[in-house]
């Protein structure tokens, strides 16, 4: 903590010395100077995405659902090509039960880095979940073939069947979910 606040004291204004404040305290579970943190970050930099997005991730751990996504919209509003912000969006739209809107947003992640195992493996869960079994079983399967053993639930899924889709969302929406 000595580096930056040594940073912040000589230069004042420095966004991302106050941002790696933040994400050092929200590792210590110091939530509230983290987001304090963070504020003073994007009160320095408004344009600065990563303060954005860091601190919604940190209202996202405190479960402030609805503030989490707005902070993750601006991260993705000021750098359409952060995939993380975008899948946080999905993530987190998912935790306020707007899953047509979370589907969008999985879909955004993958269209800019399309080798995002989780992204995809999200994006066919929600889709399983609003009955979208085609769309689902596509995602699955291009989530198993990004990370064929080491995603949870998309081992039970054999290529090119649907119902087999099925078998594993019930596993991927608890992780979404938290159940």
């Amino acid at each position: 903590m000595l580096g930056y606040d040594h940073a912040v004291r000589l230069k004042p204004d420095y966004a991302a010395a106050y941002t790696n404040m933040g994400i050092a305290l929200a590792n210590l579970g110091r939530w509230d100077d983290a987001m304090r943190a963070y504020r003073v970050a994007i009160r320095e930099q408004p344009e600065f995405a990563d303060a954005y997005y860091n601190f919604g991730l940190a209202l996202a751990g405190l479960q402030r659902w609805a503030e989490a996504l707005e902070a993750f919209g601006e991260a993705a509003r000021l750098d359409p090509a952060d995939a993380a912000a975008l899948y946080n969006m999905g993530l987190t739209m998912n935790r306020l039960g707007r899953h047509a809107e979370a589907v969008q947003a999985y879909r955004a992640a993958v269209d800019v880095r399309p080798g995002y195992a989780d992204a995809w493996g999200n994006l066919g869960m929600t889709a399983y979940l609003l009955g979208r079994r085609s769309d689902s079983l596509e995602a699955f399967e291009r989530a198993r073939s990004l990370v064929p053993t080491s995603t949870p639930g998309l081992g039970a899924i054999a290529p090119g069947t649907a119902d087999n889709a099925g078998a594993a969302a019930p596993e991927l929406v608890g992780q979404v979910a938290g159940d």
